[in-house]
């Protein structure tokens, strides 16, 4: 069997591969002769994965020999009764199975190695019918195996199994490949037919018709068969001008020329990671114009991509990529587990008994990370993730499902608004250590700081005298025109009278509810001692730091987000086709599909990113017109996708 390139394409990268190995032979050398209703016939095979599979252009890519490396081959022959279209279809039928394991790999660094072996396929039609028949052919590689123990589509087609035996197009093409089986470290990637003929309506059939002697190994019939990976891969790459070593200045919308933070993005992880199986066979959906919907009924095997965009504005037609769980998801995000589980790994969600219940939480959990800056592993970019396919509709394409990533960041502000000895609020410049901010790289240490309302506060005290600043209520030139912060600590505050106190800071529901609960503190204990008139007066009331202190070191606050040593987060969702519009989302915008390389760049960040404390929902849509990242998103086919430009 001769293979000739090994193509899959994944988010970011666009790859063409060629490889041709000797096939040993498989099961069933010479040993099937005489079972049941079978007959045994030759055939070489040629396996092609040098062509793309996303609707728009792309660039391609080669790959690396583990991800194009083919290890064993699994050939099943079908027809369509009488019929002598050898298209497959929902009932085409299975009418034979064989095996082959590759042997070594015959040269080295090139995109073109030679595979040479024939495979023997028991064939259910008698033996004395197979001169001249013709059937349709499917590949998939890489399944795993040997000549005494098949792999387990192979036996499930052969009825060696305890399910169901599968002997139609439709139960073919719903075979699920299990998460640890499509990227195997140790069997390589899983690759299957993606086309029965390439070029589309131009090139050779993956037809084979068997001479006169079918069993005649020394004139086996050679047949073409068009391959791609099942898996997808994302990868990340620095913007050696924007942000080299992942670290980025931000700069003022008002003043260009003025930087107000820097950010260093520290590690990556790609969350929900479809990890419940993939479908065998690519399937699409019928294409739809405009606004229309599509239904289940209507799927198209081996169908090719379709995705137009008028003027470039507004997608007129396109379809679908369907997964098994596609029509499973739905506007509450939840996972279904009726029959087969809807699963990820890295979800991006809560967890069901109160764990995990912060993104920080969230973010402690996850396995698969990967720091930044790292060295370039994969064609000049960092890989992050292998993934399998995770498609939705425009209408599910929501955060508990798509597939992105979060980064992990330290937030470095230029200034943060302090409180001074007249209880007054101003910003500071941050030394961070010995350093000054102009001087600092992403090795620098962050520095704790808090955001309320938007701005960036050094500790509590500035944020509420800051509050009692923007809340209270004075008299220009009144007695209390100058009353603020200082009233509430030391000894001005056992001074302070519980009259005023009413009267200027605690006079309308806004101004009862400040961040930290302690004017409504004060509030109650000064009417637990009616006779009192000033705090000084009433046993056991703590002033504004005694108070804090008093709380627990875990203690939050629903208005105040902390960063720790300047700790937050961003995401990205990632894009298969862009329609470049940040308030409208389209079909097949977020999504992952087989054989695509989706290739991240993040060329600028423009605010401070989500806290700690931060609970993700995951019924959110992916399109959000406030994104952070500016991510430039390149889509190839191994095929590559970029997702370039990320602003975070």
């Amino acid at each position: 069997m001769r293979l000739k390139s090994t193509l899959w394409a994944l988010a970011f990268a666009c790859a063409a591969v060629s490889c041709s190995d000797d096939l040993e032979n498989g099961p069933n050398v010479n040993n099937n002769n005489g079972e049941m209703g079978e007959a045994d016939a030759y055939l070489k095979v040629v396996v092609n994965s040098d062509i793309a599979t996303k609707a728009a252009d792309s660039e391609e890519e080669p790959g690396s020999r583990d991800e194009y490396e083919v290890k064993d081959v699994t050939i099943i022959l079908f027809n369509n009764g009488e019929s002598t279209d050898y298209g497959f279809g929902a009932d085409s039928q299975i009418k034979g199975v064989g095996f082959a394991q590759v042997g070594q790999m015959e040269g080295s660094g090139t995109d073109n190695h030679s595979f040479m072996a024939q495979i023997e396929v028991p064939v259910s039609d008698p033996g004395s019918t197979l001169a001249g028949n013709t059937y349709g052919v499917i590949a998939v590689t890489n399944l795993g195996g040997s000549k005494d123990v098949p792999n387990d589509l192979y036996k499930a087609i052969k009825d060696q199994t305890s399910g169901t035996k599968i002997t139609k197009g439709s139960e073919l093409a719903d075979y699920i490949i299990k998460y640890e089986q499509y990227n195997n470290q140790t069997n390589g990637f899983v690759m299957s037919t993606h086309a029965m003929e390439w070029p589309k309506e131009s090139g050779e059939e993956s037809k084979v018709t068997f001479n006169e002697n079918p069993t005649d190994e020394n004139h086996a019939p050679t047949v073409n068969v068009y391959v791609e990976r099942l898996a997808a891969k994302i990868r990340i790459k620095e913007d050696q001008d924007k942000g080299a070593n992942f670290f980025y200045t931000i700069t003022s919308q008002e003043t260009p020329s003025n930087t107000i933070a820097k950010v260093a993005l520290r590690q990556a992880a790609i969350v929900n990671q479809l990890n419940s199986g993939s479908y065998l066979l690519k399937r699409v959906s019928n294409t739809i114009n405009g606004e229309g919907d599509i239904t289940a009924g209507e799927q198209t095997y081996l169908g090719p991509e379709v995705w137009s965009m008028d003027n470039g504005t507004k997608v007129v037609t396109a379809n679908y990529v369907i997964d098994p769980w596609f029509f499973k998801k739905n506007a509450s995000a939840d996972l279904p587990t009726a029959t087969a589980q809807l699963s990820y790994s890295n979800p991006y969600r809560v967890g069901e008994q109160g764990t995990m219940n912060n993104i920080g939480a969230i973010w402690d959990s996850y396995s698969k990370k990967t720091s930044l800056p790292s060295e370039a592993n994969d064609n000049g970019a960092i890989r992050l993730a292998y993934v399998m396919e995770n498609t939705t509709k425009v209408g599910t394409s929501l955060q508990g499902y798509a597939t992105g990533a979060v980064f992990k960041a330290t937030y470095y502000p230029a200034q943060m608004s302090e409180v001074d000895e007249t209880g007054s609020i101003t910003p500071k410049p941050v030394t961070y250590g010995e350093t000054a901010f102009k001087d600092i790289d992403n090795t620098t240490a962050g520095k704790t700081f808090y955001r309320y309302e938007g701005k960036i506060f050094k500790d509590d005290d500035a944020i509420f005298a800051y509050y009692l600043n923007e809340h209270g209520h004075f008299d220009a030139d009144g007695e209390h025109a100058n009353c603020n912060y200082t009233d509430f600590i030391g000894d001005k505050f056992s001074k302070l009278n519980i009259a005023d106190f009413h009267e200027h800071f605690y006079t309308d529901e806004e101004a009862k509810h400040d961040p930290f609960g302690y004017l409504d503190y004060l509030h109650k204990e000064s009417k637990k001692n009616p006779n009192a008139t000033t705090f000084g007066e009433i046993t056991g009331v703590n002033d504004f730091t005694a108070y804090m202190e008093s709380k627990p070191d875990a203690t939050t606050y629903n208005d105040v987000d902390e960063f720790i040593n300047g700790e937050c987060y961003y995401t990205y969702w990632i894009k298969h086709q862009d329609n470049k519009n940040s308030h409208l989302i389209a079909p097949m915008e977020y999504s992952i599909v087989r054989n695509n390389i989706y290739d991240l760049q993040i060329s600028g960040v423009s605010g401070l990113g989500f806290a700690r404390s931060m609970v993700p929902d995951p019924k959110d849509p992916t399109e959000d017109s406030n994104q952070l990242l500016n991510v430039v998103l390149h889509v190839k086919n191994w095929t590559v996708r970029p997702n370039s430009d990320i602003i975070l």
